[in-house]
């Protein structure tokens, strides 16, 4: 049988050896469980703030694309007509219904036109949130053999959602006249 070791303290109570956590103890370990919790929570907002960018960089991209082939599929008389005199153009957006939107000369440096894209919908497919993007078509003539290529660009631009920083990319594509 073991020897259970008692002690007495001054009021003359038996103490079983056992000693609870001193309050310095209790206060050091909440405060490492702060530091701690407060890590992990950064951590997350960083995460979901990466994540939000990273599906709005994507979804412009995919919109960007999108007008760039629109562009890119025209007939190639009418592409020239639209880089001689700033024509509107309907792009198609992915319900079908057109959005006509101006072709600027390349090196255009005023506002494009803003299209709302949706981001959420709800079960009755009610669209919930969307996120405003420039669209800004551009083509012209290329220089040097002004009647066999274009140059054509899609410039998108957009706001992060977390930050407020305005985004923007560029796509680009020299169109040659293929004969038929």
């Amino acid at each position: 049988m073991k020897n259970k070791r008692c002690l007495h303290n001054r009021s003359g109570t038996v103490n079983s050896g056992r000693a609870g956590f001193s309050l310095v103890e209790v206060v050091v370990a909440m405060v490492l469980l702060t530091i701690l919790a407060a890590g992990v929570i950064s951590s997350t907002m960083q995460i979901r703030k990466t994540a939000e960018s990273n599906m709005r960089e994507s979804l412009a991209v995919a919109v960007g694309t999108g007008f760039l082939e629109q562009l890119i599929s025209a007939e190639f008389p009418l592409l020239q007509i639209a880089a001689d005199n700033n024509a509107l153009w309907d792009f198609f957006t992915r319900d079908g219904s057109p959005e006509s939107i101006r072709i600027r000369p390349v090196g255009y440096e005023g506002e494009g036109n803003t299209i709302e894209i949706p981001l959420i919908t709800d079960v009755e497919g009610e669209e919930t949130a969307t996120m405003p993007l420039t669209v800004l078509p551009m083509v012209e003539r290329a220089e040097g053999n002004p009647d066999n290529a274009l140059n054509i660009i899609v410039r998108i631009q957009w706001n992060e959602a977390l930050s407020g920083q305005e985004r923007t990319r560029s796509f680009v594509y020299v169109r040659s006249r293929v004969p038929r």
